[in-house]
C-alpha cells in the first residue's frame, strides 16, 4: 500500500490524466455504443491523433523551458509545402522528407535564436513568425495546392500512413516519436538543461547550462516535429495544401496543459500529453456521434486550455505557500 502511495503522489499528474482519460472513454462507450464499440472509430481517431500526438510532443519541450511556440502550424505548412515540391521535382521521396525536415530545423532554429539572443517574449514573436511563415507559403504558391497522387502505393507511402490491421501507420509514428522525445526530456543532459531552464533561468545559468543554446535546441526540435507531420498530412491527403496546419494550434495547446505541462516552465510530462491528445480526439468524436455542431469541438477546447491553466495555477498557489510554511 506504501509503495502504491509513493506511487501515485510521484505521478500524481500522469494518474489523474490516466483517469480522466479512462473516465471520458467509458462514459461515451455508454452514451454512444454504437460509436464508441465499432472498429472503425478508433481507426478514425487514431488517424487524426496521431499528427496531435506528434505536433504535441514536439512543443513540450519548448513550454517547459519557460517558453511558447505558436508557429507550429505554419511550419508545419512550410514542411509539407517544400515535401511536395521536392518530390514533384525528383520523384524522390526521401530527398522530400529531407528537405521538409531541413525547412523545420531551420526555421525552428532561427525561432530559437531570435527569442534567446533578443529576450523579445516568445508569444509575441512566434505569433509573428507564424504569421510570416504562412504568408510566404501563399507567396510561394498562389494559394494553389499540388497534387501527389503518384505517390500512392508506393513503399514510402505505406510506410508513413498505410495500415496495420486496423491502425493507421501514423499512429505507430507518433508513438516512436513521443517516445523519442520522452528519452530526449528523462535520460539525456539536453532535457535536464530544459527542465532546469524552464524551472529557474538564472540558477541554470549558474550551474553552467548554456540557456540560449538549450532553448535554441528546444524550438528545433518543435521545428522539425511540426515538418515531419506536414510531411504525413501531405502523405495521408497525397495533395498539398497552403492551409495545412492551421487547425492545430488550439487542440495542440490543449493537449499539452491538459496533459500536465504548465506554462509557467520546469514541468512536463510526454505520458500526460499522449493521453491529453488522445482525449481530445475522444471528446471530438463524442461530439460528432451526439450531432452537435462542429463549433462545440471549439468550445471543447477552449474550456479545457481555461481550465488548466487554472487549476495547475492554483496547484502551484498551493505548493508555494507549503514550501514557504516548510522553510
Amino acid at each position: 500500500m506504501l509503495k502504491i502511495r509513493n506511487f501515485i503522489s510521484r505521478y500524481e499528474t500522469q494518474v489523474i490524466i490516466t483517469l480522466i482519460l479512462i473516465f471520458t472513454e467509458l462514459s461515451f462507450v455508454v452514451a454512444a455504443p454504437d460509436t464508441f464499440l465499432k472498429v472503425d472509430t478508433y481507426t478514425s481517431i487514431f488517424t487524426v491523433n496521431a499528427f496531435l500526438i506528434i505536433l504535441a510532443s514536439s512543443v513540450v519541450p519548448v513550454v517547459i523551458a519557460g517558453e511558447i511556440d505558436l508557429s507550429f502550424p505554419s511550419i508545419m505548412g512550410f514542411g509539407a509545402l517544400a515535401f511536395s515540391k521536392i518530390y514533384l521535382l525528383t520523384m524522390n521521396p526521401i530527398l522530400g522528407l529531407f528537405a521538409a525536415l531541413s525547412c523545420g530545423f531551420i526555421l525552428g532554429m532561427i525561432n530559437g535564436l531570435l527569442i534567446s539572443r533578443t529576450n523579445v517574449p516568445s508569444l509575441i514573436l512566434t505569433l509573428g513568425t507564424y504569421f510570416l511563415w504562412r504568408g510566404v507559403i501563399y507567396e510561394i504558391t498562389g494559394g494553389i495546392g499540388n497534387p501527389l497522387t503518384t505517390i500512392m502505393g508506393h513503399w514510402f507511402h505505406k510506410l508513413f500512413v498505410g495500415k496495420i490491421y486496423f491502425i493507421p501507420a501514423q499512429m505507430f509514428w507518433a508513438i516512436i516519436f513521443s517516445a523519442f522525445i520522452w528519452f530526449m526530456l528523462n535520460r539525456t543532459k539536453f532535457g535536464a538543461n530544459i527542465y532546469a531552464v524552464g524551472d529557474n533561468r538564472a540558477a541554470a545559468k549558474v550551474m553552467g547550462v548554456n540557456v540560449e543554446r538549450t532553448i535554441t535546441y528546444a524550438y528545433i526540435v518543435s521545428g522539425m516535429g511540426s515538418a515531419f507531420v506536414g510531411v504525413l498530412s501531405d502523405l495521408l491527403q497525397t495533395t498539398f495544401w497552403p492551409t495545412m496546419g492551421e487547425g492545430y494550434l488550439l487542440a495542440t495547446l490543449a493537449a499539452i496543459f491538459v496533459g500536465g505541462t504548465p506554462t509557467w516552465g520546469g514541468k512536463g510530462t510526454i505520458y500526460g500529453t499522449v493521453c491529453g491528445s488522445l482525449l481530445l480526439g475522444i471528446i471530438s468524436t463524442g461530439i460528432i456521434a451526439a450531432g452537435a455542431s462542429g463549433f462545440w469541438e471549439l468550445i471543447a477546447y477552449g474550456l479545457i486550455i481555461v481550465i488548466a491553466i487554472c487549476v495547475y495555477n492554483i496547484i502551484r498557489k498551493k505548493e508555494a505557500i507549503a514550501r514557504r510554511l516548510m522553510v
